[in-house]
């Protein structure tokens, strides 16, 4: 073997790893200048605005600027959708509990849903009986 084969073998890897290293130092140099920046900005509607204010970043919906960034926007949407998820999981609890008295009230009274069922048959089988009476 040659000596110019055998740098052109050590040569080629470095060459690669240099390649790949710099893409790796551009990727990173270019994520660390959008976070240095303010970043993508965002026109809140009149609801985000609101969102804004229920998540206590603003005092009032007339401080809220015209343009704000999205990482805010994201914030305060994400916890609206936390906080309505939490009240609908309460009301779904709550709805639980109603239901569960209203059937021990229920079964106390002798209601059940089989007593209706046997109730409505019964009304259905007596109104077929008086159409072919009247027929």
């Amino acid at each position: 073997m040659n000596s110019a084969s055998k740098i052109m073998r050590n040569i080629v890897p470095t060459l690669r790893n240099l390649q790949q290293s710099s893409i790796r130092r551009s990727f990173n140099t270019s994520v660390r200048r959008l976070d240095s920046t303010i970043g993508p900005t965002h026109r809140p509607s009149d609801f985000d605005k609101k969102m804004l204010v229920y998540a206590k970043m603003y005092k009032s919906a007339a401080e809220v600027p015209e343009v704000v960034t999205s990482s805010q926007i994201k914030k305060a949407r994400d916890l609206f959708r936390i906080r309505v998820s939490l009240g609908m999981c309460l009301a779904t609890f709550f709805g639980c509990i109603i239901m569960v008295y209203s059937g021990k009230k229920a079964m106390k009274e002798g209601d059940s849903l089989h007593k209706r069922g046997l109730d409505w048959q019964k009304q259905l089988k007596e109104k077929a009986a008086e159409e072919k009476k009247s027929n």
